[in-house]
């Protein structure tokens, strides 16, 4: 049935007729290191945006703080 679907609701179309396209399901080596690099890159870039951005809004408090006790 899925062989007509395919190619036709033709009299002679037969199952032997359609060539199935497989894909691998295992990553090769190089392809599962990409990916780990990949993801390990984006997992060290978002630990350094997130700490860089924590050390600057506690700095900020820090300022705030020391200007707000000078001027008190």
């Amino acid at each position: 049935m899925l062989a007509k679907a395919v190619l036709g609701n033709d009299e002679n179309t037969k199952l032997s007729d359609v060539k199935l396209t497989t894909i691998s399901k295992i990553p090769s080596q190089s392809e599962a290191l990409v990916a780990w690099f990949g993801c390990a890159s984006y997992f060290v870039f978002c630990r350094v945006t997130i700490s860089y951005l924590f050390v600057t809004l506690i700095w900020q408090y820090l300022k705030m703080c020391h200007l707000a006790y000078n001027f008190s």
